[in-house]
């Protein structure tokens, strides 16, 4: 069976998790290939006819795929797709929900209660970590860069030392419900270690180079030679309403938008707007990605030119 997931913490706790699943049922093959995605690959996905057993989590829904599990308000590419939606013991999309991980929870309480009665105590505090990283439910500024807290601290790795063999220790602890094994492990460790290193780095950079202007904050992270961070400038500016944040991945331009997850009432969907450009996200938080840095200059000067006059 093969299972796609979003790039991402909850995508990626998702996959651990619904593997589970199906190692503790006789539902589908056990034989279990992962597959990371993100938004770059978007058309080439919507073009797959997968017609087996392949699972989609966090991800736009293919009318093709047999299970498939989203909470984002973008997860249909138009009409016709959300037409041939329906929700059934395979698939469910419901944009309420936090984080992949507790639409799962809900999905297995509702359709397979006797898994979800052997797994509700042994994943509680992953989806209550996940939630708090997907939908930004952090208290302050400072509880994004907690590095007390281990889910928070591998969250960051992935922008910082992401690679294969981590994510999928990651993924598979969970699937083995030993995630504490994880973060015992030395791989972990140096990772962490990376992470906090690079935050003095993000400090000694960014701290006079932060500015506001008229109601959000563009961070640009190519020029800093660093991996983008999209909460940094809360921690130096907490008026502002959105950030920009300018990344690079692999060899894509990687624009990010987001709202100030401490002020209340944004009125304007950004999920929906960047989605305009081939990306998505949620009603706070958006994401897409261009070919060309002359592409990204255009979209950030449309999309600014659109926040500021929130």
């Amino acid at each position: 069976m093969q299972i796609i997931h979003h790039n991402d913490f909850d995508g990626m706790a998702s996959a651990g998790i619904f593997a589970n699943f199906i190692d503790s049922t006789s539902i589908e093959s056990k034989d279990i290939f992962f597959d990371a995605i993100d938004y770059n690959r978007i058309n080439d996905y919507y073009n797959i006819d997968f017609h087996n057993s392949s699972c989609v989590l966090d991800f736009p829904f293919n009318p093709t795929v047999k299970w498939w599990f989203d909470h984002h308000n973008t997860s249909f590419r138009d009409d016709s797709y959300q037409k041939d939606y329906k929700p059934s013991p395979y698939r469910y999309w419901n944009s309420r929900y936090k984080s992949c991980p507790s639409l799962l929870f809900y999905f297995f309480k509702k359709n397979y209660p006797t898994y979800y009665s052997q797994i509700k105590t042994v994943y509680n505090e992953l989806v209550k970590q996940s939630n708090l990283i997907d939908s930004a439910m952090y208290v302050s500024p400072q509880q994004v860069y907690d590095f007390h807290n281990k889910f928070i601290l591998f969250n960051h790795s992935l922008n910082h030392c992401y690679s294969d063999k981590l994510v999928y220790q990651f993924i598979n602890s969970i699937r083995n419900r030993n995630i504490n094994d994880f973060f015992d492990t030395n791989q972990f460790r140096e990772a962490g270690e990376v992470v906090i290193n690079t935050f003095d780095k993000y400090n000694n950079f960014f701290k006079c180079r932060i500015n506001l202007e008229q109601n959000l904050i563009l961070l640009n992270f190519l020029e800093a030679g660093l991996r983008g961070d999209r909460f940094l400038g809360y921690l130096y500016k907490p008026d502002a309403d959105y950030t920009i944040t300018i990344d690079k991945k692999n060899s894509h331009y990687y624009l990010g938008v987001g709202y100030n997850p401490w002020k209340k009432n944004n009125s304007i969907n950004i999920g929906n707007l960047l989605k305009r450009y081939g990306g998505g996200g949620r009603m706070n938080v958006g994401a897409v990605l261009f070919d060309t840095i002359e592409e990204l200059e255009a979209a950030i000067l449309k999309i600014k030119q659109k926040l500021q006059k929130l």
